[in-house]
């Protein structure tokens, strides 16, 4: 079941067979701090209900397309399907799917996914000043910074700025969607 497909990976539903692997992720002490749920604990019980059908948010399994295995999860959330807004999430729970630019590609079918089939607006995101990967990967993926809360989290005993950032659906450059559906329609 393929639902987006690029270079190296896929995106595809979550699937109830997915639920330990995705407790396992959540209680990866590296990968949260980046997510900020570092202090939490999860269960199976707890991500299963994480994963409840909500009609405000589109959720993705993150799938590695040579080996088929579960590196992470895509979504948006928070949609407003008044307003044409979602906020992103992403994360890479598979330490082997990390720094080879999967998350770049998750992040680029979202937002290819976002604005030409859900038609929105505008996807904004939170990311802690601290996680300098992350803000690089989301300017490279065009976003923009929109504002800034100061001294929002702590951390080991020291406050940092969320940062807020944004991308509007002009302002985005297609990953592979677009030539898809161009070839569909024409067809």
């Amino acid at each position: 079941m393929k639902k987006l497909i690029g270079k190296n990976i896929y995106l595809r539903p979550v699937l109830e067979k997915d639920m330990e692997k995705f407790a396992n992720f959540m209680n990866d002490f590296e990968g949260t701090v980046y997510t900020n749920t570092i202090s939490e604990i999860y269960t199976e019980k707890e991500e299963r209900e994480y994963f409840q059908n909500d009609s405000s948010r589109r959720q993705f399994a993150i799938i590695d397309r040579i080996e088929d295995k579960l590196l992470g999860l895509v979504e948006l959330f928070s949609i407003s399907w008044v307003h044409r807004v979602a906020e992103l999430g992403i994360f890479i729970g598979d330490p082997k799917g990390r720094n080879r630019g999967l998350g770049y590609e998750a992040i680029m079918l979202a937002l290819d996914y976002a604005f030409d089939i859900l038609n929105l607006k505008t996807v904004h995101l939170t990311v802690s000043e601290f996680n300098q990967r992350g803000i690089a990967l989301y300017k490279k993926c065009g976003f923009q910074h929109a504002g800034r809360l100061r001294n929002h989290r702590i951390f080991r005993g020291r406050y940092y700025d969320t940062l807020y950032m944004d991308i509007l659906a002009e302002e985005h450059k297609s990953y592979c969607l677009r030539e898809e559906l161009d070839k569909i329609i024409q067809e």
